[in-house]
């Protein structure tokens, strides 16, 4: 746990820990903080070290994952272009024809969908 928001509690013993030390050390971490945490709190709680929970499951904050997006092409040509690794580099083509086939499978379908209620 290098986590830096652990440090909150990181001296501390589990039986001393509060709801608010908890919440406190999920606000300065990250997401991963979080699941961790929470992850923690539970294998706590299951192994009986706690005889009830520090924070009660509707307490915990909602976790809230960042937007994802795709690699784009150009970004996907330069990870192409310097991995040494050819069964790796092969492994990032495929992946990336099959990308491009599910989309155009799916492009059809919304496609013929979109037809299909226009009639």
């Amino acid at each position: 746990m290098k986590d830096k928001a652990f440090d909150l509690i990181r001296g501390k013993p589990i039986l001393e820990t509060d709801a608010a030390q908890l919440l406190k050390v999920i606000e300065i971490g990250t997401v991963a903080t979080n699941v961790f945490l929470r992850r923690l709190h539970n294998f706590a709680v299951d192994l009986n070290w706690l005889p009830w929970p520090i924070l009660p499951k509707k307490r915990w904050p909602k976790i809230l994952f960042g937007i994802k997006r795709s690699v784009t092409l150009n970004e996907h040509e330069r990870i192409i272009a310097r991995e040494t690794n050819p069964e790796r580099k092969a492994f990032y083509e495929m992946c990336s024809r099959s990308c491009a086939e599910a989309q155009s499978s799916l492009r059809t379908h919304h496609q013929a969908a979109a037809h299909r209620l226009r009639q």
